[in-house]
């Protein structure tokens, strides 16, 4: 009996050991980034702080900035002390532009789709970058150019936006941009008003391991309580119901699904399986991403515009050619 257990764990390290040789790159070599010199002010971001008040922020002109050490002098401003309420919200998936001429794609869809449904807002999924780099953040801005400046951006993290290693862990930048992702030191959480007492937003960072996933489990379920909104929103990167394998992300549906379900959830956003789907559990669950690339044999990209209109929620898909996928709407009892 034992010397089958011994070989069956053998092979078992001899497969991981393999798996892990194949993918050490993937897993965990950062490509390098040499200092990089900005030419001219740019990524300014209209965002929110962490007391949901409406700010700019951007980086300096002529300052360099690397992931092994440099520097750069980033800058935030208080536009609005209150944000005006926000009733139409277009939402993106992932967007990690590989190249400029991608980025330039991103920005003509973009537009087309902001002209076409004016929204007060967008939300973005994670994997806004394809690597943690300054190049990458340029793309960003070439992507979002004229709109990021106008609209307000609320975007959270990917596991494109973390450094890759034995000890996973965020890159600073996106603190920088995205000021309300310190709102608590468990992980890049927050919690965000859009529209007092309708439309409250909670960002889980579900890139995270199994007991960070459930310290904010315990974050969530208390901010999830004190809200008194018609409509909680969720978003998270990875889905708490997946499209591939079963197994995939079981520990973010363990940490967040019966949470989620018990304090009055209506929406789960999502993104990171490059394709879209919709499936109702006690709340609406959704995947979608705006990348280039596609894990579901389409070139498609997909967003979504939510509307609130009285005590509803309305909800449509869209794709890259401005045609719509489906709508269904979620009415509040309160």
């Amino acid at each position: 009996m034992k010397k089958p257990l011994l070989l069956s764990f053998a092979l078992l390290i001899v497969f991981g050991i393999i798996l892990t040789i194949i993918r050490y790159d993937a897993w965990f070599k950062n490509l390098p980034e040499p200092a990089y010199t900005i030419e001219s002010p740019s990524n300014h971001v209209l965002t929110f702080s962490p007391d949901t008040s409406l700010v700019m922020t951007w980086r300096d002109s002529g300052s360099t900035f690397h992931s092994s050490g440099g520097s750069a002098s980033f800058h935030k401003r208080t536009i609005l002390s209150q944000a005006p309420s926000c009733r139409r919200i277009l939402v993106l998936g992932d967007i990690q532009d590989p190249n400029e001429k991608e980025a330039t794609i991103t920005q003509n869809l973009l537009k087309k789709a902001v002209d076409l449904h004016q929204p007060q807002a967008i939300i973005q999924l994670g994997d806004l970058i394809e690597r943690p780099m300054q190049c990458a953040w340029d793309r960003f801005s070439v992507a979002f150019d004229s709109i990021d400046t106008v609209i307000p951006i609320i975007s959270i993290l990917g596991n494109h936006d973390y450094l890759k290693g034995l000890i996973h862990k965020p890159e600073r930048r996106p603190f920088l941009v995205f000021p309300y992702l310190n709102q608590t030191d468990i992980a890049a959480c927050s919690h965000i008003t859009l529209c007092p007492d309708t439309l409250d937003i909670f960002i889980i960072d579900s890139n995270r391991g199994i007991i960070n996933l459930f310290r904010q489990a315990s974050w969530l379920e208390e901010e999830l309580q004190k809200s008194t909104a018609r409509f909680k929103v969720l978003l998270s990167h990875h889905p708490l119901y997946t499209t591939r394998f079963p197994t995939n992300n079981l520990f973010v549906r363990w940490a967040f699904s019966t949470i989620a379900a018990d304090n009055g959830v209506s929406l789960v956003l999502t993104g990171h399986e490059h394709t879209y789907s919709h499936t109702q559990h006690t709340f609406h669950h959704i995947v979608s991403h705006f990348s280039s690339k596609s894990y579901d044999g389409t070139d498609n990209r997909y967003y979504i515009i939510l509307d609130i209109e009285a005590n509803t929620l309305k909800v449509r898909a869209f794709n890259k050619d401005n045609s719509l996928v489906e709508s269904f709407s979620i009415i509040s009892e309160k």
